[in-house]
C-alpha cells in the first residue's frame, strides 16, 4: 500500500512525505538534521535535494506528481533526498533558501544546479540531470 493510500485510509489530510521519519525507498530518503544532511552528502557523489515546507501548495502539488519516484527509477545512482526547512532551519539559512521548492543538485558535496519552484515534467528533471551531472535516464544516452 502506498503512503498516500495509506493516508487516505485513516483519514489524514495529504502532506508531503518529508515530514515522514523514515525513507521512502526507490532510493528517495528524508533527512531530519543537518548532520544526517552533511553525512548523507558525503556518501554520496550524485545528490537531488528538494527542499520544501509541509505546508506549501507547490511542494504538495509536486509530491502528487510522481517526478521523484520516477526519477528515482530512472537515475540509480543519483540519491534523491527531501529536506523539511521546517525541520532543518540551519540547512534553510546555509544554502540560502528563499522559497519552495528548491531543488539543489550536488556532486561531490558542492552544489552544481539549482531549480527555485517546480519544473511541471520529469523531461525538466532529466535535462538538468543531464546539465549537471552529465547522465541520462537509465537505459537513454548519456
Amino acid at each position: 500500500m502506498s503512503y498516500f493510500k495509506l493516508i487516505a485510509v485513516v483519514g489524514l489530510s495529504l502532506l508531503p512525505s518529508a515530514i515522514c521519519p523514515w525513507s521512502l525507498g526507490g532510493g528517495i530518503s528524508t533527512v531530519s538534521s543537518a548532520t544526517s544532511f552533511d553525512s548523507m552528502l558525503s556518501q554520496n557523489t550524485l545528490v537531488l535535494a528538494e527542499f520544501l515546507n509541509p505546508e506549501c501548495p507547490h511542494c504538495i502539488a509536486f509530491e502528487k506528481s510522481g517526478i521523484f519516484p520516477t526519477l528515482a527509477g530512472e537515475y540509480p545512482n543519483v540519491k534523491l533526498v527531501k529536506v523539511s526547512v521546517a525541520k532543518t532551519p540551519e540547512l534553510h539559512q546555509k544554502y540560502n533558501i528563499s522559497g519552495t521548492p528548491t531543488f539543489i543538485w550536488f556532486k561531490n558535496s558542492e552544489e552544481v544546479g539549482r531549480l527555485e519552484g517546480r519544473g511541471t515534467s520529469v523531461s525538466s528533471y532529466e535535462s538538468s540531470m543531464q546539465q549537471y551531472f552529465g547522465i541520462s535516464p537509465k537505459g537513454g544516452k548519456g
